[in-house]
């Protein structure tokens, strides 16, 4: 009688450990999809930085020769208010 009980246990175990897998495997390829689509935002949210960077600090470089584009940078905190003025060189 004990192979009777023993065979249905053994099947119930085997069907609730084949749908964990199954639930496993379905969750596992979701968050791997998941992964993969913040790894590309990442990168485009890197790449926008980076790009930002170069024109803030191209802007910067500019600022040297035109202080007409001060008070736009000071407005948006590249530059301080209380910056040395850039020194001309002394005409004779």
């Amino acid at each position: 009688m004990n192979k009777n009980l023993a065979i249905p246990i053994l099947i119930t175990v085997l069907l609730v450990s084949a749908l964990s897998a199954l639930a496993l495997t379905y969750f596992n390829i979701q968050y791997s999809r998941k992964g993969r689509s913040l790894q590309f935002q990442a990168a485009a949210m890197n790449n926008t930085r980076m790009v930002l960077d170069s024109l803030a600090k191209d802007t910067l470089i500019y600022s040297q020769t035109n202080r007409a584009i001060d008070p736009i940078l000071i407005s948006l905190g590249l530059k301080s208010s209380n910056a040395p003025a850039a020194t001309r060189p002394a005409t004779r």
